[in-house]
């Protein structure tokens, strides 16, 4: 995230920054420590996702933007995932050919977790 100072004390213009794959692009909009390291106010009414609990998302058309805030810093040594088709889970995808990253085509299943 970019906090770009204005003329005004304590507001700043804040701009997210892109990190693409092949699905598209990830950006993070909301950093409590960012937001208390510039002095500002982190406390925001959202909506979460349990803790631990796996979720997952398809597009159903081009070109749309997902947005989603997590508890924690972003750590890869720490992701954990299931695989998207696994037949324990059987998930009813709309779409039969979604673009995956490598990552999420190589999750194990639940029985291998």
């Amino acid at each position: 995230m970019k906090f770009i100072e204005t003329k005004l004390e304590s507001a700043y213009l804040i701009e997210s920054e892109r990190l693409g794959d092949e699905r598209g692009f990830f950006a993070r909009t909301f950093c409590r420590e960012e937001f208390e390291a510039h002095g500002l106010n982190p406390n925001v009414a959202q909506c979460n996702i349990p803790e631990g609990l796996a979720h997952g998302f398809q597009a159903l058309v081009d070109n749309c933007e997902v947005q989603y805030f997590m508890l924690e810093f972003y750590s890869p040594e720490h992701s954990l995932g299931v695989r998207w088709n696994d037949p324990f889970l059987n998930i009813k995808w709309p779409i039969e050919n979604s673009i995956l990253s490598k990552k999420d085509k190589n999750w194990p299943q639940m029985k291998q977790i």
